[in-house]
């Protein structure tokens, strides 16, 4: 990870990580119940429980177990949804945090459907809460809506949608995105406070499907990875660099245009091409 030269006195340097080997564990359970799709019946659900762990060799430990739910009840002529999760988290050996890290979150999210001939519209909130014992319990509340109209059924659907939501950084997805990022990271939570989206969908023809949309997210602590460095007091090499990388954080909008055209020929043949467009 070093942007220059590796200096040759490297194994005397503090902050680095040398000669040090990393190997991870990742292993993951899951027990779901949910009814069938052919099941006439007024409520539709799929939860269970979930159970997890990843380790590396430095020293860091994750545990996580829940319980999950999503529950759709027909009261004609609306749709009630509830969609909850209770979930902990247990990490061990972060930077700055001597002992356990530990995160409790719990999300509600109700809403209520509409169904029309040729729409459909979907409202409602989403509750997000936090207990750690290390930053502190926090709360967040996110709008839900999705709407979709077809005019033209399936060449054409236009759609759009407003949400919001706080996404958890776990240590084994930060691990698992660069391994090259200091072992002992304790990343911050990223807050999206509102994800406007919107586009259209359809068939050209029966085998080629495609799919056009822009997306516009507005977020708290985006997290960027920087390589760490500090002031050797040399003025012939000022800067050293650490080989591994920190994080910084900054508040971001994201714009996203994408497109997926799929080529569908039989059950056993498809083809699909996408492209994405990214502006900070």
């Amino acid at each position: 990870g070093y942007p220059v030269a590796i200096p040759t006195n490297i194994s005397l340097l503090p902050y680095n990580q040398y000669g040090l080997s990393q190997a991870y564990q990742n292993g993951n359970f899951k027990i779901t119940l949910k009814n069938s799709e052919k099941t006439m019946s007024d409520l539709n659900f799929d939860g269970g429980i979930r159970l997890g762990f990843f380790d590396a060799l430095t020293g860091q430990k994750e545990t996580s177990g829940g319980l999950f739910g999503k529950f759709d009840y027909n009261f004609d002529p609306y749709h009630g949804i509830l969609d909850i999760s209770v979930d902990h988290f247990s990490t061990d050996s972060l930077q700055f945090l001597p002992g356990t890290k530990t995160e409790d979150w719990i999300r509600i999210a109700p809403s209520v459907r509409l169904d029309g001939d040729n729409w459909s519209l979907r409202g409602g909130i989403n509750f997000v809460g936090v207990s750690n014992k290390n930053d502190g319990n926090s709360a967040k509340l996110y709008p839900d809506f999705e709407f979709n109209y077809r005019p033209i059924k399936e060449i054409l659907t236009l759609y759009a949608g407003l949400k919001g939501d706080l996404k958890q950084n776990r240590y084994g997805d930060i691990a698992k995105e660069n391994y090259w990022a200091d072992p002992r990271h304790n990343v911050r939570n990223t807050d999206y406070t509102y994800i406007i989206s919107g586009g259209l969908k359809g068939k050209i023809s029966p085998e080629i499907s495609y799919n056009i949309g822009l997306k516009y997210s507005q977020i708290k602590n985006q997290y960027y990875y920087v390589l760490n460095n500090y002031d050797s007091g040399n003025i012939s090499l000022p800067v050293i660099y650490s080989n591994a990388f920190d994080l910084t954080y900054d508040n971001t909008g994201i714009f996203n245009l994408s497109t997926e055209f799929s080529y569908v020929s039989s059950k056993d043949l498809s083809f699909i091409l996408k492209a994405n467009y990214y502006g900070y």
